[in-house]
């Protein structure tokens, strides 16, 4: 019976992981993402350094804070653990990048909230690959950015919820 049981399971198991491997992250809308992350900055990435913490990241990186746009303002950088060994997701950090970012806890440091879908770069002042709900991801003006994310923060305050992204 055991043995039957056992290759009931191994069978089950293979049949699972070719639906594994269609599996993808799922990227969180901009009021999501607001209302989910502990700290929102603009950041330059100043070390990327391979690392292992517990067996689920590959890498350490330093981001220097920018500009914060909500968190602990008196941090003027923070360690992120990164390069997931999460399905699907390709989290990381370069050094020289620049980026606006949406940061969770992760025991000692901190983690990109949604993985690569909570990093996005910056170059020449615009944001890449910002999520419009209309027009899917565009490029898009920091100062922009920046004020779309505050509505959803002021409202969040005030109503304890946030509006639906635009």
């Amino acid at each position: 019976m055991a043995k039957r049981s056992l290759a009931v399971l191994s069978l089950s198991s293979l049949l699972f992981l070719p639906n594994l491997a269609l599996a993808r992250l799922r990227a969180m809308p901009v009021d999501e993402l607001t209302r989910e992350a502990i700290l929102i900055a603009r950041i330059k990435v100043t070390r990327a350094d391979k690392a292992s913490f517990r067996g689920q990241y590959n890498q350490l990186a330093l981001l220097q804070i920018v500009d914060m746009i909500e968190g602990d303002s008196t941090l003027k950088e923070v360690r992120v653990w990164s390069q997931s060994q999460v399905f699907s997701a390709t989290d990381s950090y370069k050094k020289g990048d620049e980026m606006l970012v949406f940061l969770e806890r992760e025991i000692t440091f901190f983690k990109t909230l949604n993985y690569q879908y909570g990093q996005f770069l910056i170059e020449n002042e615009m944001v890449k690959g910002w999520r419009d709900k209309e027009k899917g991801e565009i490029s898009k003006p920091y100062p922009e950015v920046v004020e779309e994310i505050r509505g959803y923060l002021s409202v969040q305050k005030v109503t304890g919820e946030l509006p639906d992204a635009q």
